[in-house]
């Protein structure tokens, strides 16, 4: 999950400003050896409400193991000043936890390159495993029940958590060849009868270096269900909302969409090998 800035030419953003996205930077999920039942179950040990927040911990870790291969529709609204700055609609492949485009339009114009998305900050990576900032083994989250609340017509609880930078190995931060990993706290929403995971808020704390244009962001977004019609389904977001703060004072949004997800397997064609 990474963060990068307008003239970095390399890694991808999970929720953040940057640039086209790199295999090298695929959060990576949990080791091996974590027992992902038994590490779950410690969060919020003998607190009542602690079911349902253990419940969307499996999940995601368990997803960020066996994600399938999909493809979303995307169309992000870039807004800074309250001005439309830039619009872009593309297709999201997501294979093996790398997302990348097809189909780019950029204000309506058709472009094979991607590179264009570094005139000014851009989001990408959104479908990748933006949960493990929370949940990731040995990311120490310190994780709060708040309230008992409705999320449209749904009972559910929400919890506060936060990551100290010292702590923080899925989110780094890169400008110019300098990387950072800040400190980011925020807010889960679960549902109360079977733990799916409806909104995430995250937001930076500290850990950001003087030399960096940044200086706050906050990620909204917020999932639904999303049925393969294989007998398999996966919990997706839908809409994302991201605010960032340059040290020019001027903020900047992006709104993000996805629809029309589904499942694809890539296939393979073997060819005989020429004969001497």
């Amino acid at each position: 999950m990474h963060l990068l800035l307008a003239g970095v030419l390399s890694a991808g953003a999970m929720g953040q400003v940057g640039s086209a996205p790199q295999a090298a930077d695929v959060p990576p999920g949990p080791p091996a050896a974590v027992d992902i039942d038994s590490y779950c179950h410690t969060l919020l040990q003998n607190d009542p409400h602690a079911e349902p927040l253990q419940k969307a911990c499996i999940s995601s870790l368990r997803n960020s193991q066996t994600m399938p291969n999909y493809l979303c529709e995307m169309n992000v609204m870039k807004r800074g000043g309250g001005e439309l700055m830039q619009q872009v609609a593309t297709r999201v492949r997501v294979i093996d936890g790398i997302d990348s485009y097809e189909d780019l339009k950029i204000d309506g114009k058709r472009t094979r390159n991607q590179s264009a998305l570094l005139k000014g900050n851009w989001s990408n990576g959104e479908l990748r495993l933006k949960l493990l900032a929370v949940f990731k083994p040995g990311s120490q989250p310190r994780i709060h029940f708040l309230r008992e609340t409705k999320f449209g017509n749904m009972d559910t609880y929400e919890f506060s958590y936060a990551v100290a930078s010292e702590n923080n190995s899925v989110w780094p931060w890169t400008f110019d060849g300098k990387t950072t990993y800040p400190g980011y706290e925020g807010t889960l929403v679960v549902a109360k009868s079977d733990g799916h995971i409806l909104q995430l808020v995250l937001r930076v704390t500290e850990g950001i270096p003087k030399e960096f244009p940044v200086v706050f962001l906050e990620s909204a977004t917020e999932f639904s269900y999303v049925d393969f019609k294989d007998g398999t389904g996966l919990m997706l977001p839908f809409h994302v909302l991201i605010r960032t703060t340059m040290r020019s004072t001027l903020g900047i949004r992006h709104e993000i969409t996805f629809k029309h997800c589904k499942k694809f397997a890539a296939t393979s064609k073997i060819l005989p090998i020429p004969a001497e």
